[in-house]
Formats: structure tokens, sequence, C-alpha cells
């Protein structure tokens, strides 16, 4: 069950590897990512990546999605068309949220403690 306190909601734009029709929602509770159809709000998958999920980002590509895996202590680099974490990306204690830069080469952590 989806809980009324998840983390941000990201609507991805139109591409092969992430629709316009699809939802992800950070569930630290759970340590997931719940994949949910915007139409239905019916959940179509689980991402495991690691844990204490927080902020989300989209790749400029709409390819990769990453998250802050807060007590994983890094980012997790998955691959939209696989599900499959790619990369798990050093983010120093406890990341909170972080930026993306336009062309996808740079992350900006903020760390929750710090």
């Amino acid at each position: 069950m989806i809980r009324a306190a998840v983390l941000p909601l990201v609507l991805a734009a139109c591409s092969a590897a992430a629709r316009a029709d699809t939802l992800y929602v950070s569930d630290e509770g759970d340590n997931v990512v719940h994949v949910i159809d915007s139409a239905s709000l019916k959940e179509t998958g689980r991402l495991d990546v690691g844990k204490r999920p927080r902020g989300i980002a989209l790749s400029p590509d709409r390819k990769t999605l990453y998250v802050a895996a807060s007590d994983s202590n890094d980012i997790a680099a998955v691959d939209l068309a696989t599900g499959k974490v790619t990369a798990r990306l050093p983010s120093g204690p406890d990341p909170e949220t972080f930026a993306l830069s336009p062309d996808g080469k740079r992350l900006y952590v903020a760390n929750e403690n710090d």
C-alpha cells in the first residue's frame, strides 16, 4: 500500500523508457519506488533502489531515474527499460534530495545533516 506520506512524485515526459502516463513515487517506509499508471492510479511495478529512498529525478533523456537512498548513502541510477540499478553514485551521508544539471552530467546533493 502506498503511504500518504510518500515523498516526491515525478511525472515522466514522453519517451520510450518513461511515458507521460507514468508516475514514480519514492516510499521510504517500504524502501522502494512505486511505478504508477497515472490514468488508473494502479501500481504497475516497484523499483528496489536502496534504503530509505527520498528525492528522485529523471535524466534529460528520460531513460534513467536517479533516487537518493538516504540510509544507503548513495544515489541509485535506475535503467527504466530494465528496472535495474545500474550504478550507485557516492553522495556522502544521508542524501535527502539533489538537483541534476540540465546536461545530466552532474548531480548536486543536499545531505540531511550537513
